[in-house]
């Protein structure tokens, strides 16, 4: 979500800048994948390099462990990053009313100052 406004006030500002952007973006996304997160090419890569190592694969309940554990991670990743955005957004600024309700207490937020 705020990708998508950065990449409308890129635009506006003209092409070189949109083009920084999305070279920006895509080492962004490249140096993500290679994280040592089993689902992502750096787990791969780990698994290969210990293989390598080892002289043979990991057990495969291992391999599953990390498979199941860098899916969490990346979940727990997305949902953070997307609440993280509609915070930004004013999404959850009605929480504050309904905890003043429910506890009768006044909640400090940004618009009080």
């Amino acid at each position: 979500m705020g990708v998508a406004h950065l990449a409308g006030q890129g635009a506006q500002a003209g092409g070189d800048t949109l083009l920084t952007l999305m070279a920006v973006l895509s080492i962004n996304l490249a140096l993500m994948n290679l994280v040592p997160i089993s689902v992502l090419d750096g787990g791969a890569f780990l698994f290969c390099f210990f293989e390598w190592v080892r002289g043979r694969p990991a057990p495969d309940r291992t391999q599953d462990f990390a498979t199941r554990g860098g899916v969490a991670v990346i979940m727990l990743l997305f949902l953070y990053t997307t609440a993280y955005d509609l915070a930004g957004l004013g999404v959850f600024d009605w929480l504050p009313g309904i905890a003043h309700a429910a506890t009768g207490a006044h909640i400090v937020s940004n618009r009080d100052h």
